[in-house]
């Protein structure tokens, strides 16, 4: 029972130090003028990195724009498909069952039956 207690108050105490160096740190940047600059000046840096990746993200869209064909990777894409489907239609298996129906000889003799009576093979 005593050892329960101690492992609660291990993870407990824990997460109050966890929760007293935030508020530390916290209290730090937004109270004293010293921490108010450095969070100024790391706002003003997150928001040139916001407008510079924003530039770039737009001149990739003009490039992109300019240089990507679409009509012809559409082109190319529909004629790989077409490939695909003759293939896929050349391996199914009706088109197997034809392939081999063609090549068979059409004219072959009925096959006759035998049986086994006591021993005596009987037509």
């Amino acid at each position: 029972m005593i050892e329960k207690r101690k492992a609660t108050f291990s993870q407990g105490g824990s997460s109050f130090f966890i929760g007293v160096a935030i508020g530390a740190v916290g209290l730090y940047f937004l109270g004293t003028k010293h921490g108010r600059t450095i969070l100024k000046k790391a706002m003003g840096a997150a928001e040139e990195l916001e407008k510079s990746a924003d530039d770039l993200i737009n001149e990739l869209e003009k490039t992109v724009e300019e240089d990507f064909d679409i009509e012809a990777v559409t082109e190319t894409i529909v004629q790989k498909e077409k490939q695909l489907l003759k293939t896929v239609e050349s391996t199914n298996m009706f088109s197997v069952m034809e392939r081999i129906k063609s090549v068979l000889p059409h004219n072959q003799k009925k096959s006759e039956k035998y049986v086994s009576k006591n021993g005596v093979i009987v037509k």
